[in-house]
């Protein structure tokens, strides 16, 4: 592993595979200082072709463990292979455009969402005073005249 810095946080990346090992709040500390951090850790790689094996065979260069792997953010392509003891984790660096990816598409539905969510409520709104409107003309017609509603 070679220490190489981008956007002020010290990454090791790996020389032969161009792996990135970030150490537990570096990314964090990357997306939240630029939104464009995972291209600038993409451009500083080598490019290498990797192919996704099973189950994780690597060790945390830290406390020397068997690494778990997981999916980024839950549900994304993108797999990362992360220390249960450090909270570092390793990206390959073909899974680092589909990061980028899940990143983009994660904050963009949340948007939608809201909006979504406010249309919605100022629907319901409407409805309800519409339904309590039915009920007040209800009330006053069947307290006025009997016999119009059964």
């Amino acid at each position: 592993m070679k220490a190489q810095i981008v956007d002020g946080v010290t990454l090791e990346i790996c020389p032969n595979c161009a792996g990135t090992w970030f150490g537990a709040d570096e990314l964090k500390t990357m997306l939240g200082t630029s939104q464009a951090a995972l291209s600038d850790v993409e451009r500083a790689l080598p490019h290498v072709e990797q192919r996704l094996g099973g189950q994780s065979q690597m060790l945390c260069p830290d406390d020397k463990v068997r690494l778990d792997q997981y999916h980024y953010l839950y549900s994304s392509p993108a797999v990362i292979h992360t220390c249960s003891i450090c909270g570092g984790f390793f990206v390959a660096a073909t899974e680092l455009p589909k990061m980028e990816q899940a990143h983009a598409e994660a904050h963009m539905p949340a948007n939608d969402a809201a909006e979504d969510l406010a249309i919605l409520t100022a629907e319901h709104g409407n409805f309800m005073a519409r339904q309590r409107a039915f009920q007040g003309l209800f009330r006053t017609l069947s307290t006025r005249s009997p016999g119009w509603f059964a």
